[in-house]
């Protein structure tokens, strides 16, 4: 299972993230193809851009990419993470 959180920079005003899902259960998968993925989506719902400048996941065996871009007010965006199986 993987658990999202997010470090944020707000400017003036308030920016607010709203996530369609915050966690993801990997299942089972093959040793065949140890990298699994999950697309976390995501909105500004506040008023000002929004800076992710953190992302960490629950384990190390899970990656979470992420740019530093702002994000705008009412825009969505998409967060990936890849769990790497180590035998």
């Amino acid at each position: 299972m993987m658990v999202l959180s997010i470090g944020l920079a707000q400017a003036q005003g308030k920016a607010e993230i709203k996530f369609d899902k915050t966690t993801h259960d990997f299942g089972t998968f093959s040793e065949n193809n140890p990298v699994v993925s999950c697309t976390f989506k995501f909105t500004n719902i506040g008023d000002a851009p929004l800076v992710i400048h953190q992302a960490v996941a629950s384990c190390g065996c899970t990656v979470p990419e992420y740019t530093q871009e702002p994000y705008h007010a009412g825009k969505n965006r998409y967060n990936q993470g890849d769990l790497q199986r180590n035998g």
